[in-house]
């Protein structure tokens, strides 16, 4: 629905630009012990690339993905109806 379209694009700009952000940092950081970003910086190659490393993120570190980038996680969960922080979890239970 529109809403959710609309909710997409302002969260997946932030997003990019949030990456964009802690990338430098990280860069400048190097050799420091500063923590590497959980999205590969190669998602700042593209849009498209972003999508691909959200995606990959989503569903191979759902819940450091959903702790360090809720709003992110939710917009993913909600457009494809599918919660895999939720089933890890209950799965580790």
């Amino acid at each position: 629905d529109a809403t959710l379209r609309e909710r997409w694009a302002r969260v997946f700009q932030a997003e990019f630009a949030r990456l964009e952000k802690d990338n430098e940092r990280f860069e400048k950081a190097r050799g420091k012990n500063k923590q590497e970003p959980l999205l590969d910086p190669y998602a700042l190659t593209s849009t498209a690339e972003f999508f691909a490393v959200a995606m990959e993120t989503f569903y191979e570190w759902p819940v450091d993905f959903e702790a360090e980038h809720p709003e992110l996680y939710g917009v993913i969960r909600d457009f494809f109806g599918q919660d895999p922080a939720d089933r890890w979890k209950k799965a580790e239970q």
